[in-house]
């Protein structure tokens, strides 16, 4: 999948099934409203009810990743980032999210919006 220009979302996933389902739901709903954002979730270890769940899920732009251990939320988006991304890839964002937050298209709209207007100090 090609990150170059994206803002890509990364989250890795261990426990609390329903907190990941609501997650979940709230990021495909920004996927299907934004073209330029990747979801990667990363389940780092989880119980077999959300290993299912993520299965089940399905996107164009969504990538699911089984890690082999449970290396912590950290190591897992570092990982993956080495892993994946090079200076002919680079995102135009970049996201760690826990999955108990719950975000709606819109004030991700307004996040994006935000980080491409900091200043550069």
């Amino acid at each position: 999948m090609n990150f170059k220009n994206k803002d890509l979302i990364i989250a890795p996933i261990r426990h609390c099934l329903p907190a990941v389902k609501l997650f979940a739901r709230s990021l495909i709903k920004i996927l299907e409203q934004r073209p330029d954002v990747i979801l990667v979730l990363l389940d780092n270890q989880s119980d077999n009810d959300i290993k299912e769940l993520l299965r089940s899920l399905k996107h164009e732009r969504l990538i699911v990743e089984f890690l082999p251990e449970n290396v912590g939320k950290a190591r897992a988006t570092n990982e993956f980032i080495v892993k994946h991304l090079d200076q002919g890839t680079l995102p135009r964002t970049i996201w760690s999210m826990d999955p108990d937050i719950i975000i709606d298209a819109r004030s991700f709209d307004y996040l994006v919006e935000a980080i491409q207007n900091a200043p550069d100090n």
